[in-house]
């Protein structure tokens, strides 16, 4: 299916990735991209996504104005991009910062770019990956708003990276969420990193491609 975004809307300034031996985009995302871009086959493979002001910042960090929306505008372009990352993901991992500060968001392309939803799921069916990403979320504190929409949703598949202090104080499943799944998995110390126990959850998920969403309240990386 051909995306609704027009031929051309971006320019590709610099591209160091892999340009062969993976699985590149359609002909279609392709025009509207400016170029090609190639997940490799052979190893997990993680990217970053933010947006910038002008003044070097990646949030306004104010009540209700903490998001990446705030600071692009709420661009369509800057949707549509993510839409695309997300909807060559495996998984979408962020802090719990982002979290707090967008409680009703959904981590998917169809929920950030809906103009586009039925392209990059078609995309996601093409590249053989589940309807939806799995979404992980990395806390400290394991202190996260269990009233947020991603635990209310029948088709979310969360995982929760926290510390083992902190996991025997989070409320039960039935108490903190009605999703379709939703797992904790914890590191034994604050020193230790709850990244890496994320990174080993998503191997044994079969993560092969994976999106950290990094933010002035809280940002993570991820692989498999």
């Amino acid at each position: 299916m051909r995306p609704n975004a027009p031929a051309g809307w971006f320019e590709l300034l610099l591209d160091e990735g892999q340009t062969s031996g993976g699985q590149g985009l359609p002909e279609s995302f392709r025009a509207v991209y400016g170029g090609d871009w190639v997940l490799p086959d052979d190893r997990p493979y993680v990217y970053v996504n933010f947006v910038t002001a002008r003044d070097g910042r990646v949030s306004f960090d104010d009540p209700g104005h903490a998001g990446g929306g705030d600071v692009s505008g709420f661009d369509a372009h800057d949707q549509w991009l993510m839409g695309l990352l997300r909807s060559r993901a495996d998984a979408v991992m962020m802090g719990d910062g982002t979290l707090a500060s967008e409680p009703e968001h959904l981590w998917t392309a169809e929920y950030v770019c809906p103009s586009d939803a039925e392209a990059f799921g078609a995309l996601r069916r093409g590249e053989a990956r589940r309807a939806v990403p799995l979404t992980v979320f990395v806390s400290l504190t394991g202190d996260l708003p269990w009233d947020a929409a991603v635990f209310a949703d029948p088709s979310a598949d969360t995982l929760i990276a926290t510390t083992n202090a902190r996991r025997r104080r989070l409320p039960g499943r039935s108490t903190c969420s009605r999703s379709a799944t939703t797992r904790w998995i914890s590191a034994s110390s604050p020193t230790r990193s709850r990244r890496g126990s994320a990174f080993s959850a998503c191997s044994a998920r079969e993560v092969r491609a994976s999106t950290a969403r990094s933010s002035a309240r809280g940002s993570a990386t991820t692989s498999s």
